[in-house]
């Protein structure tokens, strides 16, 4: 079981205890999530939650003031990754890319090293490794059918138009 991050809390709304998020996660996952806790393990119970609008809002268990959020503004909330649904056969979440093997025509390539979406789409960050295993490089390819094939064991496998095109 690990921690991954679902919201990061933005501001303060209204008087109650409200607070605006950005969820790194599905409106109808975070809908299921009932608690969340902070990286150093202090527990939010989830109050309220309103999706409805263009902003997120969460009220928290014993936030009841604009005060009270000031000292969760900027923090990223996480959840256990175990609380997360079971996903389709042809799904799966990113952050499990991470570290993974990234292989082009049977060798090793390199690794995943983040991925990070910058509003025009996923792009996986791979960490290029040279004959020693150690990193040379970093490149952005998008994640799509086109540039990359997940298998069962979530290596990655670069397509040859993915590295005619990015490499």
């Amino acid at each position: 079981m690990s921690k991954i991050p679902a919201i990061k809390v933005l501001s303060p709304f209204g008087l109650k205890g409200y607070t605006k998020i950005i969820s790194f996660i599905s409106t109808d996952n975070l809908h299921q999530i009932k608690s969340f806790s902070t990286s150093s393990g202090i527990i939010y119970n989830v109050e309220d939650l309103n999706t409805n609008g263009r902003v997120a809002k969460i009220k928290f268990v014993g936030i009841d003031t604009p005060e009270d959020v000031a000292m969760l503004t900027n923090e990223e909330l996480m959840i256990d990754s175990d609380e997360l649904p079971e996903l389709n056969d042809d799904e799966i979440y990113l952050f499990k890319l991470v570290d993974n093997d990234v292989i082009f025509k049977g060798k090793k390539f390199g690794l995943v090293h983040s991925v990070q979406n910058f509003g025009a789409g996923d792009l996986l960050e791979i960490a290029i490794l040279d004959e020693n295993a150690e990193i040379k490089d970093t490149v952005f390819v998008p994640f799509s059918k086109e540039c990359i094939l997940i298998k069962d064991d979530n290596t990655v496998e670069l397509t040859d138009f993915c590295y005619d095109n990015y490499f």
